[in-house]
């Protein structure tokens, strides 16, 4: 009997989710709290921290996205294609990179806001996508 279209049961590690929302709380505090005060200092200095800015929350929404991946128990082994899981990194954190520029403009009308906040709602959904297609499932 062929088991084609047959449903995957899955659970949850819910440690696994806890530590997901922490590393998500940790990164928004991080990236927030280096891209702040920096829109009214010189271009380079400017550039600098919104670039480390976003390299922690790049790297922190792609982590958090990661683990709850990993939280996810299936009865198959999965095994993941990393080069791209790397791409769904770096796509995060141009995504965040370009989301924290449009913030740390020194004047933002709510249109600016509006773009930026699909900026970075469109860079979380690669984290995901990008992570779990190319995926190698065994019994």
């Amino acid at each position: 009997m062929s088991q084609i279209g047959a449903t995957l049961a899955g659970s949850y590690d819910y440690g696994e989710v806890a530590r997901s929302i922490l590393i998500a709380i940790a990164a928004s505090y991080a990236a927030l709290d280096l891209g702040r005060p920096y829109n009214r200092r010189a271009r380079l200095a400017r550039a600098a921290w919104l670039t480390f800015g976003a390299t922690a929350m790049g790297i922190g929404m792609w982590a958090m996205h990661f683990k709850g991946l990993l939280a996810f128990r299936l009865p198959v082994t999965v095994a993941y294609h990393w080069p791209t899981v790397l791409v769904s990194l770096v796509i995060a954190v141009l995504a965040s990179a370009i989301a924290l520029y449009v913030a740390t403009r020194q004047e933002m009308r709510p249109v600016q806001a509006w773009i930026g906040s699909l900026i970075m709602g469109g860079g979380r959904q690669p984290c995901i996508t990008l992570a779990w297609l190319p995926c190698d499932w065994r019994r």
